[in-house]
């Protein structure tokens, strides 16, 4: 059963570039407790490759998520493996449709969906709300299709923009249009920069870093990072 408790706090911290990449490291407390849920390092590379490795706080690597925007940033290729689950999952964009493959101990699931523009697909969701900030701002009230890797299927998804409180940034909060679907499916809170890059989220997260329960999470940075930990 999910259980949606307290939000994690998640700060990122810049580090130097080294040969091209820029790095930045992310640890994830339980508001409550302050106990360190886990551990990321995001690694953003010249040709555009984003990789995200994940870490319990003793170091032990949990999970990995590498992703490629070969095409439209909404439709990125995703590579991502969670070992506590066994499970990996593909996602590549060919010939106008976005193929999902997952594999997990119970077998091996595929489908597949029109790759149109206005389907989101996973973290892509980042990279659109960068690209049309200004465009959702404006409209002040959105409606997006949205996919997780390794579930094709899709799901209208309501999207909130205003300026916040604070001078340069905005507010984005995300929720299922249909009011069903909200009850199972938490809403999503976003605050971005006029940069526009991404500072907090705060929402759902299904990465079990040891003890097999979710958690809700909270994540402030001043870098980029991806809009979904969802595995």
């Amino acid at each position: 059963m999910i259980i949606r408790i307290c939000c994690l706090v998640l700060l990122l911290l810049s580090l130097p570039s080294y040969a091209g990449i820029d790095h930045a490291v992310g640890v994830a407390r339980d508001a409550e407790s302050g106990k360190i849920r886990y551990i990321e390092h995001h690694q953003y590379f010249e040709n555009g490759t984003h990789q995200v490795d994940y870490y319990r706080p003793d170091m032990v690597r949990i999970a990995y998520k590498t992703l490629r925007y070969a095409d439209l940033p909404q439709h990125p290729s995703i590579l991502q493996e969670d070992f506590n689950r066994q499970s990996q999952t593909e996602v590549s964009v060919v010939d106008g449709k976005v193929l999902m493959t997952s594999k997990r101990p119970d077998g091996v699931r595929e489908g597949s969906l029109e790759a149109v523009p206005e389907l989101i697909v996973d973290a892509g969701f980042d990279a659109y709300i960068r690209k049309h900030l200004d465009e959702l701002l404006d409209q002040g009230e959105s409606r997006l299709k949205f996919a997780v890797a390794g579930f094709p299927r899709t799901l209208t998804m309501r999207v909130e923009a205003r300026p916040a409180d604070r001078a340069g940034e905005y507010n984005l909060s995300i929720y299922p249009n249909n009011f069903f679907v909200r009850l199972f499916v938490p809403r999503i809170d976003l605050v971005y920069s006029d940069t526009p890059r991404l500072k907090e989220y705060r929402g759902y997260s299904n990465l079990i870093p040891d003890d097999r329960d979710r958690k809700s999470t909270r994540l402030n940075s001043s870098h980029q990072i991806i809009s979904y930990a969802v595995f």
